[in-house]
């Protein structure tokens, strides 16, 4: 049986109070408080929302709600997340080809690492959780956050919760909200999972998505066409990267044959570790790909 992942706890009656951290699914009737009062959004990728009020001022008193307001904020795809910090390094022929060079790697690897442990504070990380809800990596944009009247729609987003952020990450969340300078003390991710499984959540977000291509490639295409590279199609840059006659260090072709294979969850990490070794000690491999070019390079 799965279990819920430590970021959430269940909610145990529907009909409990609101607190900060309640994740809000978008429901028709929310939908229709936000068309009649924030239509922008209506985004399709505003997935969801998540209460950043207080708990104390959601508290119900004598049938009377004690904040006037309750402010939520929208919950986005994590792949938007990574795209816009991928854009910030990537060439515009990169974007175009919908690719991304090594140098970059270490960088979304390390963006990832503080995300996932809410260490920047203008997002709040939520780790896929079907028990929760949570269909998807997702990211509450804090920034994005609405006001809605408490007396008007307090039942319909009590209706619409799938889910609540257990106490320490509440704790974490209005950290981040307030924006204030000391750190709430919420469990690392490695703290509770072992390393391997720490590194594989996030090894598998890091390989996910992104076409990651040898640095040599693309500097050698953007050396060949600097002049002409920013009028060319996405599928022009495909084709000159798909026929790129670029020899590859045998290091490289391991590296981009392993890393294709974990991609596509053929192979775990233990598994890729002994292909790397089995391959760098075999002389029939070494002579097969010694020099060959290896496009579509993940690694």
């Amino acid at each position: 049986m799965s279990k819920r992942h430590f970021t959430y706890k269940k909610v145990v009656k529907k009909s409990a109070a609101l607190e900060q951290g309640d994740v809000i699914e978008r429901t028709e009737e929310i939908t229709e408080i936000l068309k009649a009062v924030h239509p922008y959004y209506l985004q399709d990728n505003y997935l969801k929302f998540i209460i950043l009020t207080q708990s104390c001022d959601l508290a119900i008193r004598k049938n009377s709600h004690k904040a006037k307001y309750i402010t939520i904020a929208a919950i986005r795809p994590l792949s938007l997340v990574r795209e816009r910090f991928l854009n910030d390094d990537r060439s515009e022929l990169e974007r175009k080809a919908d690719i991304a060079g090594e140098r970059i790697k270490g960088k979304l690897k390390s963006f990832l690492v503080r995300l996932f442990n809410n260490n920047i504070p203008e997002y709040f990380f939520l780790y896929k959780d079907s028990i929760s809800g949570i269909d998807e990596n997702m990211v509450a944009f804090l920034r994005l956050s609405i006001a809605l009247k408490s007396d008007l729609h307090y039942k319909a987003l009590q209706k619409a919760r799938i889910s609540t952020l257990s106490p320490e990450f509440r704790a974490q969340l209005g950290w981040n909200v307030g924006n204030i300078y000391s750190r709430v003390g919420t469990p690392d991710w490695d703290d509770v999972y072992s390393k391997e499984k720490y590194e594989e959540a996030i090894n598998a977000e890091l390989m996910s998505q992104t076409e990651w291509i040898n640095d040599d490639i693309i500097k050698a295409i953007l050396n060949k066409y600097e002049e002409r590279s920013s009028r060319m199609s996405s599928e022009e840059i495909r084709r000159i990267i798909d026929n790129a006659n670029i020899s590859i260090s045998y290091e490289d072709n391991i590296t981009a044959i392993t890393n294709e294979l974990k991609r596509r969850d053929l192979i775990d990490d233990v598994s890729m570790t002994n292909i790397r070794q089995a391959m760098q000690t075999s002389t029939i491999i070494k002579n097969s790909l010694k020099g060959k070019k290896m496009l579509n390079v993940y690694s």
